[in-house]
Parts: C-alpha cells; sequence; structure tokens
C-alpha cells in the first residue's frame, strides 16, 4: 500500500530507540514490525549580552582549566508492555483444522447424497460429522477471540475490544462462522438422531455450509485484495472442488470401502472418479484465477514467500492428479476387460488412494500457511 501512518514522537528522546508497530490487515492477518533508529541531543549553545561579555584576563594572571563536563549515560526506558501475541504456529494450526473439517464434511456430504445414500449414518461416518461439525463451531470461536486479542489496546476492557473485534468485517466473518458451525452441528445431530439423512436436512446443511464458505472468503484475501466480486465466488467454488475431490475420497475410503464387497467398490471407484475429474477442472481454474488476483503477473511468484509455497502447492497438487489418473486407468482396465475386481486390485486402489488423500491433506496444511504469507 501507498499509504502513510504519521504521528509525533514523543518529546525529550534522545539515545538508541526502538519503536515497536503492529497492525491488522483487513484480512484480519497481524502485521507487525520494529524500527530502531537513534537520536543525538544537539548541543547546546549560550549567546551573552554585551553586559555579560567577560573582561580581558591580565596576561599575568594565570586561568586554571575548567574540567570538561561529564558523559552522561542515558538509559532508555524499557519498552511499554503489550498483550500476548499469539504465535504464529498456533494460528495455522486453527486454520489446518477449519480446513480439514470443511472438506471431510463437505466430502461426506457429496458421497451421501451422489454415491452412496445411508453411508452418514455408519459408525465411522458418525465420528467423522460429531468432530467436524465440532471443529467448525469451535475453531471461529477460538480464532475470534485471537483476533479480539490482536486489536485490543494494552488495558483495554474486555467489554471495548469485544465491540472493536465485532465491529471489524474479520472479526464478524469470524462471529458468523461459529454461529454456522453451531447451526450446523445442531442440524447433524438431530439427522442422526433420526437414523436417516433426508434431501430437506440435506439442503439446509449444504446450504449452511455454503455460507460458511462465503463467509471464510469475505475474511480473508479474496475480498481483500484485487476484484473481490470475481475472488469471492472463486475462493467458494475453490473449497467445494477440493471438498468433492479430496473430501470425497476420504469418505469413500474410510465410510464406503470398509462397508461394501470388491465388485460395489470396483462401481464406488467408477462413481466418484466421473466426479472427480470436473472437480479438478474447478479447482485448476479456480487456482489460475486466485493467483492472478493475487500476483497479477508470474514475477512475484518466483521473488515472494506467497509465490513460492504457492508453486509447492501446484506441484503436490500435480502429484495428486497422477496418483489419480493411474487409478481411474486400473478402473478402466478392468471394465474393459470385463473382469470381476479382484482383491489384489481392490488393495491397489485404496493404497493409490491413501496416498493421493496423504497428498491432499499436505496441499490443506499449505494453504493455511498461504493465507498469511507475504505477496510481495
Amino acid at each position: 500500500s501507498d499509504k502513510e501512518i504519521v504521528f509525533d514522537l514523543p518529546p525529550d528522546l534522545s539515545g538508541d530507540i526502538t519503536t515497536r508497530w503492529r497492525l491488522i490487515g483487513t484480512d484480519g492477518h497481524v502485521i507487525s514490525g520494529r524500527v530502531s533508529f537513534s537520536i543525538s541531543a544537539p548541543a547546546s549553545t549560550t549567546t551573552l549580552t554585551p553586559a555579560q561579555q567577560p573582561s580581558p584576563v591580565p596576561t599575568e594572571t594565570t586561568v586554571a582549566a575548567q574540567p570538561l563536563p561529564t558523559e552522561t549515560t542515558v538509559t532508555p526506558e524499557p519498552l511499554q508492555s503489550e498483550n500476548f501475541v499469539t504465535p504464529e504456529p498456533i494460528r495455522v494450526a486453527l486454520r489446518l483444522v477449519n480446513y480439514a473439517a470443511l472438506v471431510l464434511l463437505g466430502g461426506l456430504l457429496f458421497v451421501e447424497y451422489f454415491l452412496a445414500k445411508g453411508s452418514v449414518t455408519t459408525f465411522a461416518a458418525r465420528r467423522i460429522v460429531h468432530t467436524s461439525s465440532l471443529a467448525l463451531a469451535a475453531v471461529p470461536v477460538a480464532s475470534f477471540f485471537i483476533f479480539m486479542n490482536d486489536v485490543r489496546n494494552t488495558g483495554e476492557s474486555f467489554s471495548s475490544a469485544f465491540s472493536t473485534a465485532i465491529s471489524l468485517t474479520p472479526g464478524l466473518m469470524l462471529a458468523a462462522r461459529a454461529g454456522i458451525g453451531v447451526l450446523l452441528a445442531g442440524f447433524l445431530h438431530s439427522a442422526l438422531q433420526q437414523g436417516e439423512m433426508t434431501k430437506p436436512f440435506l439442503h439446509r446443511i449444504g446450504a449452511l455450509f455454503t455460507i460458511s464458505c462465503v463467509a471464510l472468503a469475505y475474511g480473508g484475501h479474496s475480498r481483500s485484495q484485487a476484484a473481490p466480486l470475481l475472488g469471492i465466488p472463486a475462493d467458494v467454488l475453490h473449497v467445494f472442488g477440493i471438498s468433492l475431490w479430496l473430501g470425497g475420497l476420504a469418505a469413500l475410503l474410510l465410510v464406503v470401502i470398509p462397508a461394501v464387497n470388491t465388485e460395489q467398490s470396483l462401481e464406488a471407484f467408477t462413481r466418484f472418479g466421473r466426479v472427480a475429474q470436473p472437480a479438478f477442472i474447478v479447482i485448476l481454474v479456480t487456482g489460475v484465477i486466485q493467483s492472478l488476483r493475487l500476483h497479477g503477473g508470474i514475477t512475484t511468484l518466483f521473488s515472494s514467500t506467497h509465490g513460492v509455497l504457492l508453486l509447492v502447492k501446484i506441484a503436490v497438487v500435480l502429484l495428486m492428479v497422477k496418483f489419480a489418473a493411474k487409478n481411474r486407468q486400473t478402473i478402466a482396465t478392468q471394465v474393459r476387460r470385463g473382469s470381476p475386481l479382484s482383491e489384489s486390485t481392490k488393495a491397489h486402489l485404496v493404497r493409490a488412494s491413501i496416498f493421493e488423500a496423504s497428498t491432499g491433506l499436505v496441499v490443506i496444511g499449505i494453504t493455511s500457511v498461504l493465507v498469511t504469507a507475504t505477496l510481495n
């Protein structure tokens, strides 16, 4: 930004000075640093009036030399105490948990709706639902309190800091996501209590899931950087694509495959592959849009932290695509031959899919770091 913040220094400063500054970006991220400099006190000069001019000294008089003023050591005042700043690893861990919960829940809802109705009521799926919904409610609450501490002035009351945080867009979006997480947990609990996931329930949960993704995008780079009207929907579609591909694959491995026989596994992998391919296209297109929005060219891709991490993310995604293509090739070969899926082939598909899903987890981890990486 070309904006400048100008302020007056305290009076009577001298010696070595350290100025500490901290700002909160429009995307809610903390930007801080220190500036060190020195101030040398100017030598004082005294102008004498004619009446004060000294009389000439007789030549016979010896004038004793006056001692030079002794040096004064200035002890710097200690820096003013400030609020505890949450370490960056904790912030990254919270974002990682939030992204993983979104992807897992979105993938499970996709599997329930398109691949295997009733899978969400299985024991494994119930654990995923409860854990994901709890994370989507708890993580934004924790993030909100961290944000509130970031904007809180030293000595400011809790109520005043809360009011300030909720009045800012990132804080408001965190509060909205926390409320949506609570609603999601309530709807999912009611559905599981009934023993089935009806379409009306799925539609409500899908709407809440979408609103949560919009709030996530609106509180970050998608709104704060160039072309937010393009960035926000692109970000939401990007999360949708990852949820269908990576979350759907995780739900397939953890919920569906262990509950069906070998032939049904082949059908499940086949149906999943039909959706995974267009999901990857969505991820690719929206990823390109976001990269152009944030960087505007290829120069900063190699010179900035954000750009380097983005290139690493792209490389890992291409590795995922390679393993996904091998899985589809294996299934296509079985279908062409018309032979039943063997246990060894199923085991191969499962192993390759586990590696693909694990690689996807690395992608989510890189994304958790990317959101606060330096853009230039």
